[in-house]
């Protein structure tokens, strides 16, 4: 079960005071399409990129940094993840697979026999996966919330970088990106990076898997902040990573966990004081989000949600400080949204209890928590006195990279951790301990059953919630 402790975002809206069942209609939202149905790369482009990677590979044998190989094929790991200090539920959706129908126009296969891709009638068919953030793609943007990393090791054989990465359209072929060639000879496309983000290493050097890149954005021809991930095999010919009964161009997954076609799940729910406002790209969204209310006064709950899926049925739920039940509503839309957000709203009226709320949704064995305070005056609420003496704690790990073990150290002593937990670059969690005493301020973890790679290090102590990465090598 996964709980989350929102900090920005959501919408929603219904009038309503007392009570416990609800209607389950939104007041709003929908589906939320991210069209980027142009070429992301213009044949003249690619033509461009691909001499250009092979001059800079001809140079990289001479001097012996990059070599022939005959290694077993890579396996992938996901492209993406969140900067430390965000921690989303889930950041992005999928608007385009590789085309596997090479005729046009509008004759599209994924390689799930499924038509979430496209082509062009100038002959051009899609040859990545597009990976948008959602929601509130602009303020991740601006934040440097998402951050493109190596899918697998390999040498650095190109940059592009210094481009403008605030496109809403297909006028601007430069894009900003790396691409990087792996171990089998396959090379990788990383597309649409931010200007000046990229990666401090020069083309020749060594990257690791899970390796920092750069973070998303909108570079070169882009209608919104996204990855554009691309992948050629040994012989240069274009394979789609994802494995199914229409991939007609290889037979395997690269993936070494090929992620589901549909990842059903909430990406996030927030409270806000008003419904938020899409506005045009690249406008930020106005999110109109607020964790602090008065009695007398409306909330919006909303939920985001990536791949909702027909009769897929979300339980909401508001409870109050006591843990009484003050609304609750299910939803299940009748038809598919690729990415979707519904928001409903409640009164609360004068007799509302002070105190900390809490706004659950439940979706698909998930269940994501949103914490918010009613009290009488929400200006006083960031000058309470708690809030003035506590010292915030900071964490540093030694040595990383790291062999068997690896200490925290904190500038304040521990007492009882609640929880320490590692996860992989694929989310999933290798090690997991609960209810841990400290001994001063520091404390040793024993990572010896890990095998290289990035891992990220969360630490959950009394309400407070601490991110750390590191890196394991043998």
């Amino acid at each position: 079960m996964k709980i989350y402790s929102c900090i920005i975002l959501s919408l929603l809206h219904i009038s309503i005071s007392n009570a416990q069942i609800h209607s389950s209609q939104p007041a709003g939202g929908g589906e939320h399409l991210f069209q980027n149905n142009g070429q992301c790369v213009s044949p003249l482009k690619r033509a461009e990129i691909k001499t250009t990677l092979n001059q800079n590979r001809t140079t990289l044998y001479k001097t012996g940094q990059l070599q022939n190989n005959t290694r077993s094929s890579v396996k992938y790991e996901w492209p993406l993840r969140q900067a430390s200090g965000f921690n989303y539920n889930n950041y992005y959706g999928i608007s385009n697979y590789v085309d596997h129908n090479a005729n046009v126009p509008n004759l599209l296969s994924d390689y799930n026999c499924g038509d979430r891709t496209y082509d062009l009638a100038s002959g051009y068919n899609h040859k990545g996966t597009d990976i948008y953030l959602w929601p509130f793609k602009w303020h991740m943007y601006q934040n440097n919330q998402v951050e493109v990393i190596a899918a697998a090791a390999g040498i650095i054989v190109g940059k592009d970088d210094g481009n403008t990465d605030t496109n809403c359209d297909f006028s601007n072929p430069n894009w900003n990106a790396v691409y990087i060639q792996h171990s089998d000879n396959s090379t990788t496309w990383y597309g649409h990076l931010k200007n000046g983000s990229l990666t401090s290493k020069s083309v020749g050097a060594a990257v690791a898997q899970g390796e920092y890149l750069g973070t998303v954005a909108s570079s070169g021809s882009s209608t919104g902040p996204h990855l554009h991930f691309e992948v050629y095999d040994t012989l240069g010919n274009l394979v789609d990573p994802y494995s199914g009964t229409c991939n007609n161009m290889n037979s395997n997954s690269i993936w070494n966990n090929q992620p589901s076609y549909y990842q059903s799940r909430i990406n996030t729910i927030m409270t806000h004081f008003a419904a938020p406002q899409f506005n045009t790209c690249p406008m930020p969204a106005t999110v109109n989000d607020t964790n602090c209310f008065s009695p007398n006064s409306t909330i919006y709950f909303a939920a985001y949600f990536q791949d909702q899926l027909t009769n897929q049925t979300a339980q909401y739920k508001v409870l109050e400080p006591n843990g009484t039940v003050f609304s609750s509503w299910n939803q299940s839309p009748s038809q598919y949204y690729s990415s979707s957000y519904w928001y409903w709203n409640r009164f609360l009226n004068s007799s509302a209890p002070l105190g900390q709320w809490t706004y659950q949704v439940v979706f698909e064995g998930d269940t994501i928590q949103h914490h918010f305070d009613v009290v009488n005056n929400c200006a006083t609420i960031v000058s309470a006195p708690q809030a003035l003496e506590k010292k915030e704690r900071e964490l540093n790990l030694f040595p990383n990279p790291a062999n068997t073990q690896i200490t925290i150290q904190s500038n304040q002593d521990f007492d009882i951790i609640d929880q320490i937990k590692v996860t992989n670059i694929a989310g999933q969690t290798v090690l997991n301990h609960k209810n841990i005493y400290g001994d001063g301020n520091n404390i040793v973890l024993d990572i010896s059953v890990l095998q290289e790679g990035l891992y990220f290090l969360e630490i959950r102590e009394k309400e407070q919630q601490y991110q750390k990465k590191f890196l394991v090598v043998h």
